[in-house]
């Protein structure tokens, strides 16, 4: 700058030529210099003095002196004040004033000063300084290099010498010269290096030449806050070793931002959930050292926080340049010394899991221009948990596991809550974010509400927990909907230990799971092994241990245990082998529902249940141990059975809602309720006969009125299977024949039967007879539909209903027995059956036989009818000669017997061989052995002759008849007809023996005389005789007759 005082008359004229950033202000009696680059406040000023050297003299002002004006911290200056003289005219010049000022040096070509170690923390030690100056001028001895930092900045080491001071490479420019020497004044701290070059003894020689690099570093301790803006520079002066000394050059150099510290930092997770990927709260606790308004944090590691909607504690507001695992808080105030504390909620914490790096920055505006302390790549905050993936849990009972291990199949129970106090597999498939390594642990405990029983691991050795992963292909298999796992090789993990963990009171809860090494075929990835390398890392001086479980793979465990009603949460975790947490499912997996055992009875009316009938049945029901309160009661049917009125097929359940109301007794755990259905039964018994009982609480949300119902209790009871009504059904199954049917069957006397409906196989048909042809009074008629009628009875063809009347009483059941006639069919399907109906009179079937077997049709043989024919009229009580009679259309071969049944209470009275006898002569009998077989009084039988062979020998077309007496019983039989059997065998003797060919029912129509009744008259000695010559006279006669 240059001034010029310019004297006049009536005033001082100054003129002054002034540099940007220096304001000078002049009074009467002193010059000032203020400052004002950077905002800075007045750096010093002069006094006046009487200009009184003469203006050659002025040179001397250039010497060092008193400092007036500092110079602009970014460039060098000159300062000069001229003094001029105005001529006579104008002014006369009466003196002046000598401003002393700042000496000229020329600037240095080079002076650097690097933080090659980036270190910009306040008051930290900082390695590593690089300095280096070049100079123009050449260095000599006495000559003097003084290096100052800004304020703040501390250079000496412990033993008082400059911190760490070496020569950088293998260049030494000063050999000789000492070592630079460090010292500092207190308050504020300001310290300097002073570099004395002594290269020789000689006085000013030459101790380096120009422009030589002199490079060396330091260390330093950083300021503790960062120095005012306007002395935040590095200076360098050289000083001529001239007596006095003087600067001859120097060189600034910017210095590096210094930070303050945000000290006693700790970041805390302070939320409920601790699992990657979870929402929780974080705090910030912290004192700084310097003011701020605004923080930048964020985090490095592990990735994926998110702080958008992340919410912070007044008087913090959240910024705008938040964003993803960036957060920007403005409207603070950090006083430095005081405790500072942030309290984060809704953060969604970071994937994966691990240890956290995090960096955090100050700023005294909410501009973020102007950081004030920062503290970065913090590593001592939390460690953030892994997550435990925990999904398709199942809790199976042994019954349920049967099924689905394919050893007993099942199809309610799987479909039902397992029941309390029994053994079962709760069975889980976790997916973990972090790695396992050898010696870790895998603990799982449930909790329930205060006072209530947890449920029990079993510590049972055939019921050990394991942990298994799968081996198919993809190796990861899958999960069907019913829970199981889609996996071809299903292998354990490796689990070197077992321990249970009880609670306060000893009842076990958890178990604790310590792994092994995983065999190396068994692992996926090579980035779960570069994992293990990096936990490795973070243990420090644990040895090496290999990998157990790898990250974000299927997994599954079975615990046997046993339940309790208790709702339960299960807390899944993962511990490493020096405690710490690596994995958790923060305990938020909720159980599966275990519910009471209730008992179930259920009791049929009758003995026998009849396929497709109507039966009553007795349910009697009583609740479980601690079972919770219900309002809907359901009983499950087995396949097929139905409600009466309704139909079920084969291969479905139906639900048969229970009124409470209408129950008898209370339904409790000791007495129970009962109630009486009438069910329809299945045509055929089905595999599962069990009944199920359900008891449901109904719940409604009040918000969206969706209806829930949760079982909280049920029981299962075997059942009972049908049994087709006993039938007797018989006629010639012979091609296209027109004879009788006989067909008898019991039917229970409680189910009070009031019709059947017969129903012929398809081809055949069945008819009702003529009272005439039977001697029977029969309330037969073709079947009609009716409206009254079932719909499943509406369909029938080839069917005549018949009134039940009479019957005869045998214990519990009611026989009947009556005949037919049948046309059969020229080709049968041998798979079609008969079925009998018994309808009740409000037309519900109350038994039924619906698969009666077709006799064994025989197609080559064609005959006739038998007949039976009495020689005499039959009277009760006495012996009548009967005829039965055989017609054969053709010749019949293989038929070896003749067996001729009598009808019940019938005895044949063959007294002699000669009684039976034989018409036709034409029959082949056998001829060495006698063809009479009638040592049974049920029946006769007809000896075929048989050769060596075997063969029977053929039985020309004809008609044959036997004869023989037979004894007419004085009551007359439920069953009057008599069979006519053809018999494959010669030893057949009943008409449903497996040798007989085939059987035709013989209807016995022949009216039956009353017997006779003998009347006993006086006891004198003629009624004797008379009585005596009559008896003697009946018996000639029935001696003549016989």
């Amino acid at each position: 700058v240059v001034v010029t005082l310019t004297f006049m008359k009536g005033g001082l004229k100054l003129l002054v030529t002034q540099i940007e950033g220096l304001e000078l202000s002049f009074n009467p009696t002193k010059v000032c210099a203020s400052g004002t680059t950077g905002g800075g406040e007045a750096v010093g000023y002069g006094e006046a003095e009487p200009l009184s050297d003469p203006p050659e003299a002025q040179d001397e002002s250039l010497k060092p002196g008193t400092v007036a004006l500092q110079p602009n911290p970014l460039s060098g200056y000159n300062q000069q004040i001229e003094k001029t003289a105005l001529s006579a005219d104008d002014e006369a010049a009466s003196g002046g004033f000598n401003v002393p000022g700042t000496p000229t040096i020329a600037p240095s070509p080079e002076f650097m000063v690097m933080n090659t170690a980036q270190e910009f923390t306040a008051g930290v030690r900082t390695p590593h300084i690089n300095v280096s100056m070049v100079f123009n001028s050449v260095l000599r001895n006495g000559d003097v290099i003084i290096v100052t930092p800004p304020p703040g900045f501390d250079l000496l080491s412990e033993d008082g010498g400059c911190r760490d001071f070496q020569w950088i490479g293998t260049f030494r420019p000063l050999v000789l010269s000492p070592p630079p020497a460090c010292n500092c004044t207190m308050t504020p701290l300001q310290c300097k290096l002073e570099l004395n070059v002594m290269e020789s003894s000689q006085f000013r020689g030459l101790a380096l030449g120009e422009q030589v690099r002199i490079a060396f570093e330091m260390s330093v301790t950083n300021p503790v806050m960062t120095p005012d803006i306007v002395e935040d520079y590095w200076r360098m002066e050289l000083w001529h070793g001239t007596s006095p000394p003087y600067p001859f050059s120097g060189g600034l150099a910017e210095s590096w931002p210094v930070y303050g510290t945000l000290d006693n930092l700790t970041v805390s997770l302070v939320g409920f959930e601790r699992r990657a990927g979870a929402m929780s709260d974080l705090r910030f606790d912290f004192v700084p050292s310097v003011w701020g308004t605004a923080l930048d944090i964020v985090v490095h590691e592990p990735t994926g926080f998110q702080f958008q909607n992340a919410r912070v504690n007044a008087p913090w507001i959240r910024h705008e340049l938040t964003t993803g695992s960036r957060l920007v808080l403005i409207g603070g105030t950090l006083v430095p010394g005081q405790m500072s504390q942030l309290t984060l909620s809704l953060v969604r914490l970071g994937d994966g899991g691990g240890p956290t790096r995090i960096s955090i920055r100050v700023f005294a505006d909410s501009q973020l221009t102007r950081e004030t302390a920062r503290r970065l790549n913090f590593l001592q905050g939390f460690r953030l948990p892994g997550a435990v993936v925990a999904e398709n849990l199942r809790l199976w009972s042994e019954t349920v596991v049967d099924h689905w291990s394919g050893e007993q199949a099942d199809s309610v129970s799987p479909l039902l809550p397992c029941h309390t106090n029994t053994l079962a597999r709760f069975e889980i498939f976790i997916r973990l974010s972090n790695v396992i390594l050898h010696g870790d642990a895998l603990i799982i405990t449930n909790s329930v509400p205060f006072g209530e029983a947890p449920w029990e691991p079993s510590t049972e050795a055939e019921y050990e927990s394991t942990l298994e992963m799968c081996l198919g292909p993809g190796q990861h298999g899958g999960i069907a909907e019913n829970g199981t796992w889609i996996c071809d090789r299903v292998q354990e993990v490796n689990i070197t230990s077992r321990m249970v963990i009880r609670n306060s009171v000893g009842i076990v809860i958890g178990m604790r799971l310590t792994f092994g090494a995983m065999r190396p075929e068994y692992v996926l990835s090579q980035a779960s092994l570069d994992e293990v390398r990096n936990r490795l890392k973070l243990e420090g001086d644990l040895e090496f241990r290999e990998l157990a479980l790898e990250a974000n793979r299927d997994y599954r465990l079975r615990i046997w245990l046993r339940a309790s009603p208790a709702q339960t949460m299960w807390s899944i975790l993962t511990e490493d082998a020096l405690g710490f947490l690596s994995n958790t499912n923060d305990g938020l997996t909720p159980g599966s529902v275990a519910v009471p055992e209730m008992t179930l009875t259920v009791t049929s009316s009758v003995t026998r249940v009849p396929p497709e009938s109507a039966v009553y049945v007795r349910v009697h029901v009583r609740t479980g141990p601690s079972q919770g309160p219900f309002s809907k009661l359901q009983l499950l049917l087995p396949y097929g059975f139905a409600p009466h009125g309704a139909s079920a097929a084969p291969s479905s359940r139906l639900i048969v809602g229970l009124n409470l109301e209408q129950g008898e007794g209370v339904l409790d755990q000791v007495t129970g309720m009962m109630f009486n259905l009438r069910i329809m039964t299945p045509a055929t018994n089905v595999p599962d006969l069990r009944w199920f009982v359900l008891a449901k609480e109904v719940i409604v949300d009040d918000i969206t009125g969706i209806t829930v119902e949760p079982i909280n209790g049920w029981a299962d009871a075997g059942g009972f299977g049908v049994a087709p009504c006993p039938v007797s059904l018989m006629y010639g199954a012979i091609p296209s024949a027109t004879g009788w049917l006989s067909i008898s069957f019991y039917v229970p006397a409680m189910v009070a039967g009031k019709f059947v409906l017969i129903t012929a196989p398809d081809t055949f048909l069945v008819q009702c007879p003529k009272v005439e042809e039977t001697g029977l009074e029969l309330a037969c008629e073709d079947f009609r539909v009716r409206e009254a009628l079932p719909l499943f009875l509406q369909s029938l063809q080839r069917t005549v209903n018949v009134t039940l009347v009479g019957g005869t009483s045998e214990g519990d059941n009611v026989l009947y027995m009556f005949l037919l006639n049948v046309l059969t069919p020229a080709e049968p399907n041998i798979f079609d059956v008969w079925q009998i109906r018994v309808l009740d009179d409000g037309f519900a079937v109350v038994d039924a036989a619906l698969a009666v077997q077709q006799p064994r049709f025989v197609l080559d043989l064609e005959m006739g009818n038998p007949s039976l024919s009495w020689l005499q009229p039959p009277q009760m009580g006495e012996v009548s000669n009967v005829q039965v009679e055989v017609s054969f259309l053709r010749r019949v071969k293989d038929v070896k017997a003749i067996l001729v049944s009598l009808p019940e209470n019938y005895r044949h009275d063959i007294q002699h061989k000669n009684q039976l006898r034989n018409v036709n002569k034409q029959f082949p009998l056998t001829i060495d052995t006698e063809w009479r077989v009638f040592d049974n009084l049920r029946y006769i039988k007809v000896l075929v002759e048989v050769a060596e062979t075997g063969e029977a020998q053929i039985i020309i077309a004809g008609t044959y008849q036997w004869q023989f007496p037979v004894m007419v019983p004085l009551i007359k039989p439920f069953t009057s007809e008599w069979y006519v059997s053809l018999c494959a065998e010669q030893t057949c003797t009943e008409v449903q023996d497996p040798g007989i060919m085939a059987s035709f029912p013989v209807p016995n129509n022949e009216p039956q005389l009353p017997a006779k009744v003998f009347q006993v008259v006086s006891t004198t000695g003629a009624g004797c005789h008379n009585h005596f010559s009559w008896m003697v006279m009946g018996m000639l006669l029935f001696a003549a007759t016989s």
